[in-house]
């Protein structure tokens, strides 16, 4: 970088030219950024899309949105990053969750989320934050619909850091 104070025109040169070498290197389908979505489900509050090499504005309302909901959740509540699928755990006798075989403690909650009756995709569910016996914490939840005979309530959704 031979320049002192660099512009915006220079940043975005050197991005595009990263952008290229990952597409080269790894594919286009491969590099990917994520768009917030206004969805309370965490599943859908986001969406990739092909990286570009230059910026593409945010409508203001969707990037205002998601600013605010970013805001209302510190500190961090949710993980940056969710499991592609919830996987089942265990319930211990006491109704708790477990996973290994081992309980969880659970940190705080339940933050509840009842979305998606508008577009057949209907969750009703209790999140919590939950420490695992070697210190990670987890994000799981308990589905509040009543679950067929035999199939679990608690999932795992997301892994903090």
């Amino acid at each position: 970088n031979a320049e002192l104070f660099p512009t915006h025109a220079s940043v975005a040169e050197g991005l595009t030219r990263l952008l290229e070498h990952l597409r080269a290197r790894l594919g286009e389908a491969q590099v990917l950024r994520v768009l917030p979505v206004a969805d309370h489900r965490p599943e859908r509050a986001t969406r990739t899309v092909p990286a570009q090499g230059e910026a593409v504005a945010i409508p203001t309302a969707t990037l205002a949105a998601a600013q605010a909901a970013a805001q209302s959740l510190l500190p961090l509540q949710r993980p940056a990053w969710l499991l592609p699928e919830p996987l089942p755990l265990a319930e211990a006798e006491d109704a708790s969750p477990q996973i290994e075989g081992r309980p969880l403690q659970l940190l705080s909650g339940p933050e509840r989320i009842e979305a998606g009756w508008w577009d057949g995709g209907t969750v009703a569910r209790d999140y919590f934050v939950a420490q695992d016996h070697d210190g990670s914490l987890l994000w799981v939840y308990r589905g509040r619909l009543p679950p067929a005979p035999g199939e679990p309530t608690w999932f795992l959704q997301g892994r903090f850091g």
